[in-house]
Formats: C-alpha cells, sequence, structure tokens
C-alpha cells in the first residue's frame, strides 16, 4: 500500500467524499451528479478497505462496473494506491465478465456452460431464421416480417433476458400484463356511445391488447426454441451470461453461500445504469441473514444520468435496492470539479423539467472564475451548420487552443460523416470515436470484390467492376476494349470476360498493348492459382496469401493513412479467424455467404480510428465520463419516438421519448468546463424540414446567436464540401506489426 500517496489523495476530498470513503460498513449510497469525483471516491475507498479492515484480503471486494474501460480506469486508479499484485486480486468487472468468470470458475454448478462458446450475431440469426422457417407461427409468420424483423426479434429476446426472465417467467409475465391492462381506465367507454355503455369495453383496445398479449406469448415460444438451439449447439449468447448466473444463485444453495461469503463488500459503479437482471445479482448477494440488513454495499449513481434505458436499465433500481436494507447511509456530492456555474445552472433549469427530476439536487462549481459562452444557433441547411462549425474551430485552434480539449457531440454515429469530410477539407485534426462500418469502407469493399471474382470468375457481373480496380492498374482503355468486345460476342469461346482476357489472340484483335496483354495473362495466372488455393488451404493461410498476391497489401501500405487502412484489414483478418474458430471449417464461399448476411441483416464490422492528437468527435452516449474545455453540440434536432415492432410487457424503454433524451442532452452538456455551443438546421441533406430540439427553449442562461449575417457571407465557401484534404496522422504502434502479418 502507498500510504503517501493514499494520503496526499485522500488530503483533495471534500467533507462528503471523505464520508464516502471513510465509511467501509453497511449499505452507503452516494449520488454523484456529473463531474463530482465518484471515480476518485470508489477507488480510495477500496484502498481504505484493504487499510483498515482486519482479515479482509483483495479477493473479499467485489466492484461492478458498467462497462469495460471503467473497469481498466478503475484498477489503474487501483494500482497508483496499492500496487499492481494487490490491485489485480480485486475482483473488478463489468456485470457481464464477473457472470462469466464465476461460471466459468464453478463448470460443477453450471453443467450448460461446459465446453460451449458464445454465438457470433450472424449465428444467432442463423438460428432464429431455421426456427422461424419450421415453426409455425402468426405474428411472425414469413408475410409479416420485413428486413429487420430478426434483428428485432433478437432484441426483444435480450431485453427479456435483462429483465432477468426465462421463457415460461417471460409468458407469465405476459399474461399479468394483461390482466393488469384490463383494468386500465383507456379500454372502457367513459360515456355512452352507440349501442355501448359507459363502463362497456372498447372493442378496439380490446384487441389490441388481445394481439399484444398473443404476440408475446408466441415470442416466448420462439425464446424457448432458441434457448434449446443454442444448448444443441453448445453455445451461448451474450445475454445468457447474466440470466444463468443468476439461476445458479438461485438454485444452488452452495454455490450462494460460496459467493456471499467471498464478496464481503461489493460497490457498484453507474447503478443508474444497471438493468432489473443485473440489479438481481446484487440483491442475491446481499441477502444473507448474517448482515442483518446492513450489507458492506456501496453504490454510486446519479439518475438525472440514466441514459442506457434502452439497454433495460430503470431509474426504479435505486428504489428497489433501497427497501432491502435497513440504516442506509444517503450521500450527496454536490461540489463539482469539472464545469463553470453557468453550465451548471443550464443544465440543472434543463433536468429539473422533467417530472422525475423536478427535485434534484443543484451542483456547486468548485471554479469561481470558469466562465465562457453558451450560445444556440439555428442554420438554415445543414451544410451551413457544418461549415460554421469548422470555421470556428479552425479559429480556435489558430488562436492556440488544445484540440484536445475540443469535442464535437452527436446524437448518432451516422451523423459524423459530414463532420469528417468538413474537417478533412479543411485540415483539422480530428479524434473519430465513433466506429467506421467495414461493410462501407471503399478499400475492403474492392478486396471483397476481388474475391467474389476468385470464387466464381465467371462472373461478369463482377468482373467488369473489378477491372477498374485502381491497384490492379488495367488501363481504362483497356477495360472498355475488353467490354465492348464482351458486348459484341453473342457466342463461342470468348463470351465471357474471363475468356477474352485468357485469349491473347483476342486481346491483340481488338487492339490492346503489349503491356496490358502481358498483365491480363497475370491476372488469370492469379485467379487460377487463387481458385486452386482457395480450394487446398484453410481460408485464414489463404486470406493472407491473397492479400499479398492481389497487391492489395502494397496498395494499403502505399495509402497516406496507411496505419488505418492496415488495421481494417486486421478486423477483416480477426473476423476470419473467429468464425474459423467458431465452426470448425470456413471457406471462401462460408466467407462470402457471411458479408451477404451481414448486409442483409444491417450488421456491421465495427472499429474504432485511433488518431494520436485532434478534436474529439463522438456520440452523446460515448462521451460519458469524459470532459472537454469547450463542447460543440451539433445536429440539436427533436427526435421522434419510433412506435416498437414488439412490445413487451415490462417497461422497455427506448431512444425518442422526451424524458430520456432529456437526460441524454443533459450529460452532453455537462461535458463543457467552459465553453457549450448548440447548434442545429433547418433543412436536412434530402431538403426536408428538421424541427430543433425542445431543450434549447429549456435551457435557461442560453444566448441565441442570430446565424444571418455569416451565411449571407458564404458565397463560395460551400466548395470546401469538394476540397481533397491532407491525410490524418494516426497512430503508428501496429503498423509493423499487420505488415509482419501479411507480409511474412
Amino acid at each position: 500500500m502507498n500510504e503517501k500517496k493514499f494520503k496526499e489523495e485522500y488530503k483533495l476530498l471534500n467533507p462528503e467524499q471523505k464520508k464516502a470513503v471513510d465509511t467501509i460498513d453497511g449499505p452507503v449510497f452516494v449520488m454523484a451528479g456529473p463531474g463530482t469525483g465518484k471515480t476518485q471516491i470508489l477507488t480510495l475507498r477500496i484502498a481504505n478497505i484493504l487499510k483498515e479492515s482486519a482479515g479482509v484480503e483483495p479477493e473479499n471486494i467485489l466492484a461492478l462496473t458498467f462497462t469495460n474501460t471503467a473497469s481498466y480506469n478503475m484498477r489503474e486508479r487501483l494500482t497508483g494506491l496499492t500496487g499492481s499484485e494487490l490491485s489485480h486480486r480485486v475482483q473488478i468487472n463489468t456485470f457481464h465478465s464477473f457472470a462469466e468468470e464465476m461460471i466459468r470458475s464453478h463448470t460443477d454448478f453450471f453443467p450448460r456452460f461446459f465446453g460451449a462458446r458464445l454465438v457470433s450475431d450472424i449465428e444467432r440469426i442463423e438460428i432464429l431464421e431455421e426456427i422461424l422457417s419450421t415453426m409455425k407461427t402468426s405474428h411472425f409468420s414469413v408475410f409479416k416480417r420485413r428486413q429487420g424483423t430478426m434483428m428485432t426479434i433478437l432484441s426483444a429476446l435480450d431485453k427479456i433476458k435483462n429483465e432477468g426472465l426465462d421463457p415460461e417467467e417471460f409468458k407469465q409475465k405476459t399474461l399479468e400484463q394483461f390482466e393488469l391492462s384490463m383494468k386500465d381506465e383507456e379500454i372502457f367507454y367513459k360515456v355512452s356511445r352507440g349501442d355501448y355503455k359507459k363502463g362497456d369495453i372498447k372493442p378496439a383496445e380490446l384487441a389490441k391488447r388481445e394481439r399484444r398479449r398473443d404476440k408475446n406469448l408466441e415470442l416466448g415460444e420462439i425464446f424457448s426454441v432458441y434457448q434449446n438451439k443454442l444448448e444443441e449447439k453448445s453455445m451461448y449468447d451474450f445475454s445468457d451470461l447474466i440470466l444463468f448466473f443468476i439461476h445458479g444463485l438461485r438454485e444452488s444453495d452452495g454455490f450462494l453461500a460460496e459467493m456471499q461469503e467471498r464478496f464481503q463488500y461489493i460497490l457498484v459503479d453507474e447503478h443508474q445504469d444497471t438493468n432489473d437482471a443485473q440489479n438481481t445479482i446484487i440483491h442475491l448477494l446481499i441477502d444473507n441473514p448474517v448482515h442483518e440488513g446492513k450489507p458492506n454495499l456501496f453504490v454510486v449513481g446519479d439518475d438525472k444520468q440514466a441514459i442506457f434505458r434502452f439497454a433495460g436499465a430503470s431509474n426504479e433500481s435505486f428504489g428497489k435496492l433501497k427497501s432491502l436494507l435497513d440504516e442506509m447511509l444517503v450521500i450527496d456530492l454536490v461540489h463539482n470539479y469539472r464545469s463553470g456555474q453557468h453550465i451548471l445552472d443550464s443544465a440543472q433549469s434543463l433536468i429539473v423539467k422533467s417530472g422525475e427530476h423536478k427535485e434534484a439536487q443543484e451542483l456547486k462549481s468548485f471554479f469561481v472564475d470558469r466562465s465562457g459562452p453558451l450560445e444556440y444557433r439555428e442554420f438554415s441547411t445543414y451544410k451551413s451548420e457544418l461549415l460554421w462549425l469548422a470555421k470556428d474551430v479552425k479559429a480556435r485552434l489558430y488562436s492556440g487552443e488544445d484540440p484536445n480539449e475540443i469535442a464535437v457531440l452527436y446524437r448518432n454515429n451516422a451523423d459524423a460523416a459530414g463532420v469528417r469530410q468538413i474537417f478533412d477539407a479543411m485540415d483539422i485534426p480530428y479524434k473519430d470515436l465513433s466506429k467506421i462500418n467495414l461493410l462501407e469502407d471503399m478499400d475492403i469493399l474492392k478486396l471483397f470484390l476481388l474475391l467474389r471474382v476468385s470464387s466464381d470468375f465467371l462472373s461478369d457481373e463482377h468482373m467488369a467492376r473489378v477491372l477498374y480496380i485502381d491497384f490492379l492498374k488495367f488501363d481504362v482503355f483497356f477495360t472498355q476494349k475488353v467490354l465492348a468486345r464482351l458486348r459484341n460476342t453473342r457466342r463461342g469461346p470468348s463470351k465471357n470476360i474471363y475468356s477474352i482476357l485468357s485469349d491473347e489472340k483476342i486481346l491483340k484483335e481488338i487492339g490492346v498493348e503489349k503491356d496490358m496483354i502481358s498483365k491480363a495473362k497475370d491476372f488469370v495466372k492469379f485467379l487460377n492459382d487463387s481458385k486452386k488455393k482457395s480450394e487446398n488451404e484453410n481460408f485464414s493461410t489463404y486470406f493472407a496469401w491473397f492479400v499479398r498476391e492481389s497487391g492489395f497489401l502494397e496498395y494499403l501500405l502505399g495509402r497516406p493513412n496507411a496505419v488505418l487502412a492496415l488495421s481494417k484489414l486486421e478486423k477483416i483478418f480477426d473476423e476470419i479467424k473467429n468464425e474459423t474458430t467458431r465452426r470448425g471449417e470456413f471457406s471462401l464461399s462460408d466467407f462470402l455467404y457471411y458479408l451477404d448476411s451481414l448486409k442483409r441483416h444491417n450488421l456491421r464490422i465495427s472499429i474504432p480510428q485511433d488518431s494520436l492528437d485532434g478534436v474529439s468527435l463522438m456520440t452523446y452516449h460515448g462521451s460519458k465520463g469524459l470532459e472537454f474545455d469547450s463542447v460543440y453540440i451539433i445536429r440539436a434536432i427533436a427526435k421522434r419516438a419510433v412506435p416498437r415492432e414488439i412490445s413487451l410487457p415490462f417497461n422497455d424503454f427506448s431512444s425518442g421519448l422526451i424524458d430520456d433524451e432529456r437526460r441524454l442532452f443533459y450529460v452532453a452538456l455537462t461535458r463543457a468546463k467552459k465553453d457549450a455551443l448548440i447548434s442545429s438546421y433547418v433543412l436536412n441533406e434530402e431538403g426536408k424540414e428538421k424541427n430543433k430540439t425542445p431543450f434549447v427553449e429549456e435551457i435557461e442562461g442560453l444566448v441565441t446567436v442570430d446565424t444571418d449575417s455569416f451565411e449571407s457571407g458564404l458565397g463560395t465557401q460551400f466548395a470546401n464540401f469538394f476540397r481533397e484534404g491532407a491525410p490524418r496522422l494516426l497512430s503508428i504502434s501496429n503498423q509493423e506489426y499487420i505488415s509482419d502479418k501479411f507480409l511474412s
């Protein structure tokens, strides 16, 4: 234990924080608003437990977090206080990784998981397709399915599991909810109307509730078969980890007793974002008579920052947990060590507009003199907004502001595309924390197209497009001559592009230069070699050979952003290795089918971009826990709640609901230390009119800035959208590794 460092950091705490660190025993709830130092008190409290509690080993402490990043950061801070050996003996996990680790280390209690592996997203869809193709359904029949229905069903199953329900429990819940809905006042006529008297049931309302009930009961049947299929295939999905861990605790007194005896101190971070299943784990671990209602439970949360409600999180979690405890100490952290008071006051004025938070505790800024603009701008078009953003950021950088202290926040990952484009064009350095979908990347799509031709080089549709791929270096005139010959050929041996490329005599007849004839000959040989190798070697080995011999790897190494390009290739290679491991056998045709399935079901292969320095680009959700001097909140457009295809029989929260969106906007706003600049537009990319978010009108102290003069002076500056930007410098840590992987 580094006593000196502990004392130094403890000395910096305010009285409420010290109380949270010092109160080791019994249940403690810490209501920690944004910027109030919750991570610091969590780590100091763990260190204090180890320092002050006699007989307590690091293994007796369990700290549960919501994300892997939070777990990593907590352990890193703890290492600075206790040293690496002690910190790594403390059980610091996300709920899912904790459940998996306990299941793996106690296989006697979980025979279902012995030898089982995690199912992939594609395999989940394949299993569901198999079920629905053989199962007689009414609400999910082939005639009623739409694109995306498979993912909607899988998402619904995940939500059910996040509630801690198995198929039979879900069906029972459905029936209970139906009976409850029959007592709803909305189902009865309030006055007599036609043949119906006051108090009669409305036929349309009854039919709606019956349809919802029957659809969920049918979903329960699908759920049951789905779980059986997973077990038959020795697979489990991500949500099963929590569900089966709960059942293990409930069904085995020995396992529950072992867990309760081992984990004498439990700490929970971001409790407002935990779902019912995760809360059930907490309830079971602390439900030990020896505690007499006073377990050593330390919970940190802030219901104003509950932004993952789509994952099953609920503001009712605090209340449920409190009801199980006696003499609970509640500590409110009200001192903010991030934002100026103007940011905190404006954020407060926004959040209290929600009925759930009208009594929310006000935060006090530690910094008396921290100030900056709090402004809103509405532009006529999305391009005007982007140009203003780029010019304003550029001016800040020119004046000497640190780009790492500037963030651009937006609601959805797709909103980043325009920002990337204009920042590239105007040479603004940025760190894009949004994830790139490799299925939309132009370089990767070229590789996939060439692989399709290697699988079937008699396909003129694909071959014609391949001849235009830049790194193959076929002359455009050569390609046009080959395609012209194809159009003029009705029959005979040269009836496809491959035959034309293979026939030197035909190439001479159509006027192809000698060097292009040689290149065509090499390409034909490459296709033949590729076909043979794909049939005779494992796909991982073949793929590495393919990217080398096709010239694709050399092409990537010559790209301005070679490291990013190589990281994309490495991600594809990892996908191939993972699928090979899962399936045992994985061929080129399997890979192409895998790609088609991803596209058909709107699935992604994503990687984050890793820049060295620059303005941070991220979603509201991604910004949680971060802070910046200046925050731009762009595309502040009103979000409409979308009707659900499946309405589950419990509090199934989704984005678009006004209070959920308000909390999310509150989180975005409170990332700012000094400056918060909000903007929106009237006309989007499709020329459709959009309304600004209603939160603009709710925020007190927000100054509206006129944009007419700015937009009238834009003139030819829209040409910036067509400029080619300078390449960005990215992290170079993996370049040699990736090159060696494919060049060796």
